[in-house]
């Protein structure tokens, strides 16, 4: 079973609400999404931290999944898939991600 589990919640220096979670396993994020843009081939990672961030978008709510080293630093700017649209529900976009949040 996949799970992600809050190891800090309401993170400092973000727009709009920010949690840090670990993954097991490790989830896999895209790291150079502008290069397909240039025909060459994607290139993928596996992180075992992220950071899901909820935001006000000018089209409304928004929540994203960020790859980040356990440092908090955020290794790709791409939003992993499981990212929703008018939600700020962070349970939801990691069950979308196929991570089951831990209590």
């Amino acid at each position: 079973m996949k799970t992600a589990t809050c190891l800090e919640k309401h993170l400092d220096g973000w727009q709009g609400h920010a949690n840090f979670y670990k993954m097991d396993p490790p989830i896999e994020y895209e790291t150079s999404p502008f290069k397909r843009l240039f025909g060459f081939s994607r290139r993928y990672r596996k992180t075992e931290w992220v950071i899901v961030s909820t935001t006000h978008m000018p089209e409304g709510l928004s929540t994203f999944i960020f790859p980040c080293t356990y440092k908090k630093r955020v290794l790709s700017w791409t939003a992993i898939p499981g990212s929703q649209r008018d939600t700020a529900d962070h349970q939801q976009v990691l069950l979308n991600a196929g991570y089951l949040m831990r209590p």
